[in-house]
């Protein structure tokens, strides 16, 4: 499968996504859940003066099994495959600084979020990204980034397919100020014209 790299192929593609999306009710059925978290079970429902009462059962067994699972903290043990001393004694500096990523990039706190929009909406992501460009205040530039994706914004190359890996692409639907993706292109080398065009 060819990998289409032009901006008018992958917005062809990423619409064909949504379609599929829309016609499996994927939309509908988070917003449906959402709402039933929300404790807006009623949403949609015309009634004349009737009682609408709301035992809100979801949200507490979300927040039981977000209370469970994340009170395991996300923890890292990386062991060489040799049982060679000098070997064990490299392995701890790396170990340490996968502990710092995960502090500075608020994994633990986000990994909260995810389990609970998993639970109520069917999937939730983490993508991690390197800005080379961060100041550290050391010599080298730079750090990870985490950032959480809704499954409503998450389009696979094979959306019937549950393996993320043999995915042939990955579609990632973000919402960036205007300002900050020309800036982008410029720094990619796009001539004025076509930064220009960037609405």
């Amino acid at each position: 499968m060819k990998i289409k790299t032009l901006p008018k192929e992958i917005w062809s593609e990423y619409q064909k996504l949504q379609e599929y999306l829309t016609e499996h009710n994927v939309y509908e059925t988070v917003k449906t859940n959402e709402n039933f978290y929300d404790g807006k079970q009623w949403e949609g429902v015309k009634t004349e003066n009737m009682p609408k009462p709301v035992v809100n059962i979801l949200q507490r067994v979300v927040k039981y099994m977000i209370a469970t699972l994340a009170s395991n903290e996300v923890a890292v043990s990386i062991m060489p495959f040799s049982t060679n001393e000098d070997d064990l004694k490299k392995i701890k500096p790396i170990a340490s600084e996968v502990e710092k990523v995960i502090e500075q990039a608020k994994i633990k706190e986000a990994s909260r979020i995810a389990i609970r929009n998993s639970a109520v909406d069917g999937a939730s992501y983490m993508l991690q990204t390197f800005d080379p460009e961060y100041e550290t205040g050391q010599p080298l530039k730079g750090r990870i980034e985490n950032m959480l994706i809704d499954n409503t914004n998450m389009y696979f190359g094979k959306p019937y397919s549950n393996d993320i890996q043999k995915q042939p692409y990955i579609i990632i639907a973000l919402r960036q100020y205007v300002k900050q993706v020309k800036l982008e292109a410029e720094e990619r080398g796009l001539s004025e014209d076509l930064i220009d065009e960037i609405r």
